[in-house]
């Protein structure tokens, strides 16, 4: 069972997520005067004292706004709040562009505004635009060299683009300026994907213990080390993890997919598919989908999966560009499209999107691991190759990743490389 692994850049802005796939409506049509409404959060996310201060700290900033239109702290905050409703709902759609819109008003007349930059960088990493976000970060850097929070989005940025050896430096300078649970979470993740399995659980627990119980980061970060934990094999240690989150803050959609990995690894499908239903029945997205997918083929209901991943690639194709060249501005999905492409039997197409993402990122691990991977689904190892290869330069031990290698060794005839990947 395949688990899902975040990016880094999901980190940003106190761990922003992968961007999910609902299909909100057009971000225009909630527009009142010159701000964005705050839209209703469903039940399950509802918490009666975090909505309720919510709403009353939205309708205090938007009346500040009302008063004096040019109150950039009403504004910072309001953007604050936008991202913030993004992140715990799942709607990126809607908030990222009420965040925007502040924050262009904001640097059209205050271009070196720091807030409104980070913002600004912050947003262009969760649309996956990198280089952009990478652009922005260092200009902050330039205006602002002792703040800890913008090497941490250089860090994201950095990964994402596979300048790992640049990510390490801007890491250790984030956690030299303010050892936090941002700067812990990225050291986490720099050791994970270097394969320092046991000093990444060590970093992400630090993380967890200068976070509060029950705040969405912390729990957020609990969720990250189940994820090591299952790594390491520890699955009882990871499940433990997944329920504590639940515990500290109830319908926490990322622990319902952990505990629905757990299931599938335990073959209890059933179990699986209502763990990652109600998932999806809170947040809809790509992680909850797969595992509905996932679990079931498992249980033999084949209809069924086929029109989950039917979902998935339409939900995921308006994201997309054609295959052929890179969107060039707004949300860059292609390598989600082609594990969307793959999911529905399509491997020709993902591999035009697999390739097209890995011209954009030619050094980073994780899709240089899915244009090998979809290269080994047309059973063209040699050309899987040189990819697999890119994919094991960081010496990560992620399973799947390791599981892969071994067969694309196995398969040009590589023997020992096959062995070693398996050790």
């Amino acid at each position: 069972m395949k688990k899902f692994f975040m990016s880094i850049y999901t980190i940003a802005l106190f761990f922003l997520c992968i961007a999910l796939l609902n299909c909100s409506p057009d971000p225009k049509s909630r527009k009142t005067s010159d701000v964005f409404e705050l839209k209703e959060r469903k039940p399950a996310l509802a918490y009666p004292v975090e909505w309720a201060t919510t709403k009353k700290r939205y309708e205090v900033l938007t009346n500040n706004l009302k008063i004096k239109p040019d109150d950039i702290k009403s504004q910072i905050a309001l953007v604050s709040l936008y991202i913030n409703e993004g992140r715990v709902t799942g709607d990126f759609d809607f908030y990222n562009a009420a965040a925007m819109d502040g924050i262009n008003k904001i640097l059209a007349k205050h271009p070196d505004h720091f807030e409104a930059l980070t913002f600004q960088s912050t947003i262009l990493l969760s649309e996956h635009q990198f280089e952009a976000a990478l652009a922005v970060a260092e200009k902050v850097k330039t205006l602002y060299p002792y703040n800890a929070y913008v090497y941490g989005l250089i860090t994201d940025a950095q990964v994402e683009l596979g300048k790992y050896e640049e990510a390490i430096i801007a890491a250790e300078q984030m956690i030299s300026l303010r050892p936090d649970i941002r700067s812990y979470a990225r050291i986490a993740y720099i050791r994970e994907i270097h394969g320092d399995v046991d000093g990444a659980i060590e970093a992400m627990q630090m993380a967890i213990d200068a976070g509060a119980p029950g705040d969405e980061n912390t729990e957020w970060c609990r969720f990250q080390l189940g994820q090591l934990l299952e790594n390491a094999g520890k699955w009882k240690e990871a499940e433990m993890q997944y329920e504590m989150a639940l515990q500290n803050r109830e319908n926490f959609v990322p622990a319902l997919n952990g505990l629905g990995g757990i299931a599938m690894e335990l073959k209890d499908y059933k179990k699986a598919a209502g763990f990652y239903l109600k998932a999806d029945s809170i947040i809809s997205d790509h992680a909850s989908m797969e595992g509905i997918a996932a679990a079931y083929e498992a249980l033999g209901e084949n209809a069924k999966a086929g029109a989950v991943r039917k979902e998935i690639f339409s939900r995921m194709k308006k994201y997309s560009g054609d295959g052929q060249t890179s969107k060039p501005e707004g949300q860059n999905e292609d390598h989600e499209m082609a594990h969307a492409c793959m999911g529905i039997g399509d491997f020709n197409t993902a591999l035009k999107y697999a390739l097209l993402e890995q011209k954009r990122r030619p050094g980073n691990i994780e899709v240089n691991e899915t244009v090998a991977t979809v290269y080994s689904k047309l059973q063209k190892y040699d050309e899987a190759l040189p990819y697999i290869r890119t994919a094991l330069r960081t010496k990560s031990k992620k399973p799947e990743l390791l599981q892969q290698a071994a067969e694309i060794y196995s398969k040009t005839g590589h023997v020992e490389e096959a062995l070693s990947a398996t050790k």
